[in-house]
């Protein structure tokens, strides 16, 4: 997909390559145009039409005086096959210099295979407009596959320098942050949209809070799109990550990697920080559907005055059985239902409004938070009050309304942690 950047900057917007092993090889686009307009390829992208201009261009870790050809294909829906669309080797070219060293030492090769349209065949019709599937694969002299290139997501620039622990710009932190979970890139036209023609886009009235909305405004019909998807990333991984978080400390938020207390590690920091890097996890998951009700990945918030819609009631179960994942012999995680469907726990007067902004440091804004934070597991009740508790997609929609007081609270002109 298309999107256009004017800027008198870099612009870091394509795809970028890097190694994990000597002989596995992925790539991400980057362009470096100056003032120029540059057109982002990524997974998730939008363009005007089916006549828009695809700019194919990126970077891989071997020079093109090696024989290197990055080969662009898209799908055929009319013969459902993968077809060869443009090369480096005839439409463009591959470096045969260093174009970029990244702050780890890892060389990067520009290629370019040219710009391009994609006729029709390429396009699929879906509800209000079109989408193409779109891969890159690196061959090298010989015409033998090299790897298949993975993709970034809408914000890859912001991903790319996050600097939590120093690894700014370096390929061990991009390879696990920053690209799709999708095998190949999504390009829809300006229209397209999941889901049933019958089933609302949101109107233009309907404000958002802190970028998303919230899940009470949201229609059934999106309540079970937005469910599926964020259920797609539910796993060991993730479950296992929300014990990266020390819940009992308020100062450490992202900007500390590893918080040591108490003898253990919590790699993701204290409460509010630590939450905020794992709510990132999912959105980062749905953000290249370009769903409207998730705009720019951001997931609805659940106020637990309100009750729990039926799609967000239940959890993913684990095929290794229901049972508490930190214990001995437990090869899933703990699921079920929620307990009180409509659990009615207020908001706490002294973190909202102007009471919010007299909690002046980020420990206070804990101590008034986290109780309430816990009776809030407790009211939904079963195994949401537990650490496994992300198994349920409703834990991450109170955790961004979680998030929100501590937004809402930095907006005090509070620096916080």
């Amino acid at each position: 997909m298309r999107i256009h950047l004017c800027k008198p900057s870099i612009n870091w917007d394509r795809w970028l390559p890097f190694s994990q092993f000597p002989t596995v090889f992925v790539l991400v686009v980057l362009s470096l145009f100056g003032s120029a307009c540059s057109i982002g390829f990524h997974d998730g992208q939008r363009v005007t039409d089916r006549n828009s201009t695809i700019y194919l261009s990126g970077y891989i870790t071997q020079s093109g005086s090696s024989g290197a050809d990055v080969r662009v294909k898209a799908f055929n829906v009319n013969t459902n096959t993968w077809d060869t669309v443009a090369r480096s080797s005839i439409d463009g070219s591959v470096a045969s210099s260093v174009s970029f060293t990244m702050a780890d030492g890892t060389e990067l090769y520009s290629w370019t295979a040219g710009n391009k349209v994609l006729p029709a065949q390429y396009w699929q019709a879906g509800v209000g407009g079109y989408f193409a599937r779109v891969r890159a694969e690196w061959y090298n002299g010989s015409g033998s596959k090299v790897a298949s290139l993975l993709y970034p997501r809408n914000d890859w620039g912001q991903c790319f320098f996050e600097n939590y622990d120093g690894q700014k710009n370096t390929l061990s932190y991009i390879t696990g942050n920053c690209f799709s979970h999708r095998s190949e890139a999504y390009i829809y036209t300006q229209n397209y949209r999941e889901g049933s023609l019958f089933c609302p886009a949101p109107g233009g009235a309907l404000s958002k809070t802190n970028g998303h909305y919230m899940l009470n405004e949201i229609p059934s019909c999106a309540r079970s799109i937005i469910n599926t998807h964020m259920r797609e990333r539910i796993d060991a991984s993730i479950i296992d990550d929300h014990y990266e978080i020390e819940h009992n400390y308020g100062p450490y938020a992202h900007e500390k990697e590893t918080v040591t207390r108490f003898g253990n590690d919590y790699s993701l920091g204290g409460f509010f920080g630590g939450h905020e890097r794992y709510l990132r996890k999912m959105e980062r998951h749905v953000m290249v559907y370009d769903y409207p009700w998730m705009p720019k990945g951001k997931i609805p918030s659940w106020a637990p005055h309100t009750s729990i819609p039926w799609q967000f009631q239940t959890a993913v179960a684990s095929s290794g059985g229901n049972c508490d994942s930190q214990s001995a012999g437990c090869n899933g995680w703990l699921s079920g239902s929620v307990a009180d469907t409509t659990p009615n726990v207020a908001t706490p007067a002294n973190i909202q409004g102007a009471s919010l902004c007299t909690a002046t440091t980020t420990s206070q804004l804990h101590s008034r938070t986290n109780g309430w934070h816990g009776d809030v597991h407790f009211a939904v009740g079963n195994n949401f009050y537990s650490f496994d508790s992300p198994s349920f997609p409703l834990f991450y929609l109170w955790h961004n309304y979680v998030e929100d007081i501590w937004l809402n609270w930095k907006r005090c002109g509070h620096a916080g942690p």
